[in-house]
């Protein structure tokens, strides 16, 4: 998310927002004029507002569906916005601070995402953007969205050219719970792009796709010392005997994360052999 750190309180309507969105039977003309309102902050100069805009509008679920094309026309918006006052998701800030990190692109794929399946046609246009940004973040809110319909876009979306679409697809699959991708994903373990690798592990490893294990296990000797230790996680989900002698090897590796998930692959795998193998490699 490229730009300067952005500081900004939130538009009026959020306070209104707010308010309908935990009231089930908010008053409609309110409810419009709330959403014409944010709908409206869209299109401010300020990236922070049109983050905490798009944000509100995502709380307001189905009642802001008249936002839809305004929301869809942020996907490819991804200025960096630090401060925004929306949900709870934090990153650790200079000054020692807790601070939220993000982005009106990302605001909009999150409130697109809760407003499938009326957003479905605007995310599904979004992912064959000629921006690679704007379909990076419609897979996201598709992989997010719960809907079914999704997979046939994202798996498309695997041999997109651009790795951040790739990533989000994989990780999208995993949480669509796609058994039909297993192939695709198992393809993607030798991407050229460490994120795309680590997507696609993650997927295996929540799809609980067994008859993976050796590809994945295979990257216990991966470059990427990331790529290593998501391997030896998604092998406490999907490993087996076969793993083991792996996952030893694992437990001498320079990262601290990839022998800490070798050790927890070998305590879940079980087993007095595993077992043993590890007091003996320790």
């Amino acid at each position: 998310m490229p730009g300067r750190t952005l500081r900004r309180t939130a538009p009026a309507a959020l306070a209104v927002a707010a308010v309908l969105a935990c009231s089930p039977s908010g008053a409609s003309p309110a409810v419009a004029a709330a959403v014409a309102e944010l709908t409206g902050q869209l299109a401010s100069p300020d990236a922070a507002l049109r983050a905490a805009a798009a944000c509100a509008l995502g709380d307001l679920d189905e009642q802001a569906a008249a936002a839809i094309p305004a929301l869809a026309g942020l996907l490819g918006d991804d200025r960096r916005v630090e401060g925004a006052p929306c949900n709870d998701s934090f990153t650790f800030g200079d000054g020692a601070e807790w601070i939220r990190v993000t982005s009106p692109a990302l605001e909009a794929a999150r409130a697109l995402a809760d407003l499938v399946p009326a957003s479905f046609a605007a995310l599904e246009r979004g992912a064959t953007s000629a921006s690679a940004v704007e379909r990076a973040f419609a897979v996201r809110a598709l992989g997010d969205s719960e809907d079914p319909r999704g997979v046939t876009v994202l798996r498309a979306a695997l041999a997109d050219q651009a790795p951040a679409v790739r990533e989000r697809a994989a990780r999208g699959l995993g949480e669509l719970e796609a058994d039909g991708a297993v192939a695709e994903l198992s393809r993607l373990l030798a991407d050229p792009d460490a994120r795309v690798r680590r997507a696609a592990i993650g997927a295996l490893g929540d799809l609980g796709v067994r008859s993976a294990e050796a590809a994945v296990a295979a990257r216990l000797s991966d470059a990427d010392a990331k790529t290593r230790a998501a391997a030896a996680h998604a092998l406490a989900e999907i490993g087996g005997p076969a793993s083991t002698p792996a996952l030893v090897r694992a437990l001498a590796d320079p990262d601290r994360e990839v022998r800490v998930g070798a050790l927890d692959a070998l305590d879940e795998l079980g087993g007095a052999a595993a077992l043993e193998a590890a007091r003996g490699a320790l």
